[in-house]
């Protein structure tokens, strides 16, 4: 992982499990201590509530993976975790004034800092959060908001 040219962030991935971000937080924590990565990549929605219902927000979403990773990780101990890097990626920050993305990044520091100890592994670094924009594709953005 580096900053390429423009600032861009540049990774090096060998394999990939991509999963569906409408998945319950505990089964996408599950499935990390399972495959026991090196790096975990999060996606949060900045266009959601930071509170309320996990499947609708990201707060909360993000609470109960912590929650559900460190419970995980304590059971199977610490030789089992290979986590090296957690990058939590603010999307659609385009669609949200400034404003809220400082907030919001505050507040998921908050998250990640109380629930995860365990769940570290070999990290030498803090969580990276970091914003950005909304990708378009051909087809624009019409299937990203639905």
């Amino acid at each position: 992982m580096n900053l390429g040219r423009d600032a861009a962030l540049e990774l090096t991935v060998k394999t990939v499990v991509d999963l569906p971000g409408q998945w319950v937080a505990g089964e996408h924590a599950k499935l990390v201590v399972e495959h026991r990565p090196h790096a975990l990549l999060i996606f949060m929605d900045l266009t959601t509530d930071l509170d309320g219902e996990p499947d609708r927000a990201c707060g909360a979403w993000l609470s109960e993976f912590c929650r559900v990773l460190e419970d995980k990780f304590r059971v199977k101990g610490h030789k089992r975790n290979q986590i090296k890097t957690i990058i939590i990626v603010m999307s659609k920050k385009d669609k949200v004034d400034a404003a809220l993305v400082d907030d919001r990044k505050k507040e998921l520091r908050k998250i990640v800092n109380a629930g995860l100890r365990d769940a570290r592994g070999r990290m030498t670094r803090d969580v990276a959060i970091i914003p950005c924009t909304l990708v378009t594709n051909p087809e624009g953005t019409k299937s990203l908001d639905s």
